[in-house]
């Protein structure tokens, strides 16, 4: 009965936008509630006599959770490539809130000792697989329903930004259950609100019944299976540029919008709740101008804004972690805001560029596998390694330079996308 409702309410083919919107707003509020509540896994799950060492070892279950996105790409990349889009991304929605609701009712180090944090490890491996297939493969969904001559990134930036105001939410919600610290299961809470909604969003994604387009391009031609042999020695390009767009992007989102709240309540030592503001700030900021620079990188060309960005990244890195540093609220928010803007100047038009670069019969795999190998590569390291730099001179200035990398990556990405030309395999 709800399946019969909420088809009548998605049969119009332009709201397949809000299905996917839906579902990225759901899967990404999971996989950012971790990062956002590091301070407090650290202390439940790896007590130690030193914060860095338990931030240290939080973070490297962070990262373990990147390592699975790319084997979640080949999994959930292969079920969109020969079943459906629509199919690969019910599934990846379910069980990522299943997932996330096990992590809400995992018992504490005090509670069963070591076996905690290894639980915690392979759930968050599972949430990784889960992720491996899902924004890629809505971004490839929109591309090939929606987006026309006049709008192509723009259309795509709107479904990454609905993804964005995930984080926002998770951000939104942790901040709440900061202000019942005294109650000592409030940090569950986030985790388990998330089993719910994912029932509501795999629904909305079922009622999409695999677009007609994808499934006539996929039956009229025979199935090619993906292998990486054949993609390092044919896409070997398309591959690259894929990689640089995950870790560009993920240095830039997991560095400014999720290590940061560590950096400037553990580290810096500013107020939890002033400092998770400003970060909502940055990423709402970074959420609002996706669309607006989409629509800007169809006008003046995608390649022209993504190295645009790429030179300023690298350019502001230090002037951003100069204002960090000063523990002044408005310079923080600035940075905050600063760093959203140019990450959303290069992901509005990559959004789009991505979809582009591998054929339909193998595009989700391709995609989803170079974008998350990127991610994992370089993004998933980044609290580890921004944590890592502040540690060899205790010098709250050396994490910049990784930020800093994120802009070498976008430069050498878009070079290579340039090189590959326009003329790619639609």
């Amino acid at each position: 009965m709800i399946k019969m409702v909420i088809k009548k309410l998605y049969n119009d083919k332009n709201k397949v936008l809000i299905a996917l919107s839906v579902g990225n707003i759901l899967e990404f509020y999971d996989f950012a509630l971790y990062g956002l509540l590091a301070p407090k896994i650290a202390i439940l799950f790896f007590p130690n006599n030193s914060d860095l060492i338990s931030l240290i070892l939080t973070f490297s279950i962070f990262t373990i959770g990147f390592i699975a996105r790319p084997f979640g790409a080949l999994l959930f990349g292969y079920i969109g490539d020969r079943y459906g889009r629509s199919l690969s991304l019910s599934y990846s929605l379910l069980l990522m809130g299943i997932i996330t609701c096990l992590i809400g009712i995992l018992p504490t180090y005090n509670e069963i000792g070591i076996l905690a944090p290894l639980f915690l490890c392979i759930l968050r491996i599972l949430q990784g697989i889960c992720m491996g297939g899902e924004f890629s493969g809505s971004l490839i969904l929109v591309s090939e329903l929606l987006s026309n001559k006049k709008h192509k990134a723009l259309y795509t930036s709107v479904c990454s930004a609905a993804g964005v105001s995930g984080w926002l939410l998770a951000a939104f919600i942790v901040f709440i259950s900061n202000q019942f610290n005294y109650i000592s299961y409030s940090w569950r809470l986030p985790f388990i609100l998330s089993g719910s909604t994912a029932f509501v969003g795999y629904f909305i994604r079922q009622s999409l019944n695999n677009t007609e387009k994808v499934l006539s391009n996929l039956k009229t031609k025979q199935y090619n299976k993906f292998s990486i042999t054949s993609l390092l020695s044919q896409s070997i390009l398309p591959f690259l540029i894929m990689v640089c767009i995950g870790g560009c992007m993920g240095i830039i989102f997991y560095g400014q919008f999720i290590f940061q709240n560590t950096f400037l309540t553990s580290i810096l030592k500013v107020n939890t709740n002033l400092a998770l503001l400003a970060i909502m700030i940055g990423i709402s900021s970074y959420m609002v101008f996706l669309p607006i620079f989409g629509w800007l990188s169809d006008k003046i060309g995608h390649s022209n804004t993504m190295m645009f960005s790429a030179i300023s990244i690298m350019l502001l890195s230090y002037p951003i972690y100069n204002c960090f540093i000063t523990k002044d609220y408005i310079k923080i928010i600035l940075a905050e805001v600063l760093s959203g803007a140019i990450l959303a100047l290069f992901m509005g038009p990559a959004t789009y560029v991505m979809t582009t670069l591998f054929h339909i019969r193998m595009r989700y795999t391709g995609v989803s596998f170079g974008y998350n190998v990127g991610a994992s590569l370089f993004g998933g390291i980044t609290p580890t390694i921004s944590m890592l730099l502040y540690q060899l001179n205790l010098n709250p200035m050396d994490p910049f330079l990784y930020l800093a990398f994120a802009g070498v990556l976008g430069i050498f990405g878009t070079y290579l996308y340039q090189k590959l030309g326009n003329n790619l395999t639609n």
